[in-house]
């Protein structure tokens, strides 16, 4: 949704994209929020869902004036594009590192290299 909202010219399309990146943003956070209250040792749950809240007020705080020069220097799509890589590298990092979660317990495969 975010390269779309980027690249997109057309109102229609530039629409459905930026419907797609508000759907995909509003499963991002419980999703996250689930993982660090499963992952974390119960007297921990809440510390850990605090520091995923700060991480978020963080980026939240930083990164409206770094797109923003971003965009000074560069106008055009880069802070969109620029948005859209940083998302799709988390995700790819998280995908590559995080370990799945069953039943409220981390599973432990033999065959993971993680």
């Amino acid at each position: 949704g975010c390269l779309g909202v980027a690249f997109l010219s057309e109102w229609s399309h530039f629409v459905a994209a930026y419907m797609l990146w508000s759907l995909g943003t509003s499963m991002l956070s419980p999703a996250l929020n689930a993982y660090a209250a499963d992952i974390a040792p119960k007297e921990n749950t809440g510390s850990a869902l605090a520091l995923s809240r700060q991480a978020q007020d963080l980026v939240f705080f930083l990164a409206p004036p770094s797109l923003g020069l971003l965009l000074d220097v560069h106008p055009g799509p880069a802070a969109m594009a620029c948005t859209a890589g940083v998302t799709m590298l988390g995700g790819l990092l998280f995908r590559l590192r995080a370990r799945e979660v069953v039943g409220g317990c981390l599973k432990e495969d033999s065959t993971s290299k993680r």
